[in-house]
């Protein structure tokens, strides 16, 4: 009688209190960072130790007074096409990335982490307290050092990177690579497989902005570049390169309108039309021009204006 009372008691104890929230842990977060910083944006990286979903609240001021996170858009693991396989990925290794916008030019913000794990719903704070993590925005976005009115240097400033698991085979989808220029105040990011495939992670270096004014950084290829490839639960890994020197400068007289458009549709349906523009048009079949193909497809234009 004893053993059954017993028995029946342990099963109104598990009952009653779940094993899962008492044995369950909050995530570890770990490697903060700020990164792709705008004059109207922001985002923020770090890894954990579990699965998890992430997202910010963003203040006015360092104690957390002003909350402005309903006047801001948060985005929790923001990717270029909306890609729901990177993203899961993402968020199954452990990795974390919140991007907010909706701010405004050489503004200090502040903010905190919020990590909360899928399988059990626990949830970190980071900072628990005050003050909070602060970021500032860019002041100028443009490149307009040397230019004038009418003319714009620009050029095809992405860099890519193969990143695998540690098999040294197969693609690491949903990892992110973080990419620091010397003189740049903020690194710039991207996860693997976001609009270019896996292995592939490409860094927008437009978006770096000098530690003293605050402006673009005019990459001419020799600068040190410092990549680091976010696992999460893995952890980090970190390599030092040099930016390739830019091949191509191109000289944009207007802004790219219909008539650029117009050119385009012509020479890619017109056999005597222009140039053959097939082959570098959607250069990686994602149904969409993006800033590389952009940047040929002008190159190309430019020859036979």
């Amino acid at each position: 009688m004893k053993n059954t009372l017993l028995l029946i008691a342990g099963f109104l104890f598990v009952l009653l209190f779940p094993l899962s929230p008492v044995w369950a842990s909050p995530p570890t977060v770990m490697d903060i960072t700020v990164t792709d910083v705008t004059p109207v944006s922001f985002s923020v990286i770090w890894n954990t130790d579990q699965a998890s979903t992430c997202s910010l609240t963003v203040f006015n001021d360092e104690n957390g007074v002003s909350d402005i996170s309903s006047t801001v858009t948060i985005t929790p693991h923001p990717t270029r096409n909306n890609n729901s396989s990177v993203v899961a990925a993402a968020q199954n290794r452990g990795v974390m990335k919140v991007r907010i916008t909706g701010l405004f030019p050489a503004t200090t913000y502040y903010f905190r982490t919020s990590t909360i794990t899928v399988s059990s719903a626990e949830e970190s704070i980071y900072p628990q307290t005050a003050p909070y993590l602060a970021v500032t925005t860019a002041a100028i976005s443009g490149k307009t050092a040397g230019d004038t009115e009418n003319e714009r240097p620009f050029t095809n400033d992405l860099i890519s990177m193969n990143v695998y698991e540690s098999d040294g085979t197969t693609p690491a989808q949903g990892a992110l690579v973080l990419g620091v220029v010397e003189g740049g105040r903020y690194p710039v990011s991207s996860f693997v497989g976001d609009e270019f495939p896996s292995p592939q992670a490409a860094l927008d270096l437009n978006n770096i902005y000098t530690d003293t004014v605050n402006k673009n950084i005019f990459i001419n290829g020799g600068e040190t570049i410092t990549l680091s490839s976010y696992y999460g639960i893995e952890g980090v890994e970190t390599t030092v390169w040099v930016v390739p020197a830019n091949h191509t400068k191109l000289v944009s007289r207007s802004p790219v309108g219909l008539a650029d458009v117009m050119l385009i549709v012509k020479a890619m349906n017109t056999p005597d039309g222009g140039p053959d523009l097939s082959h570098i048009a959607d250069i990686n079949d994602d149904n969409r021009i993006g800033l590389q193909e952009s940047v040929n497809i002008m190159e190309k234009l430019s020859q036979v204006r």
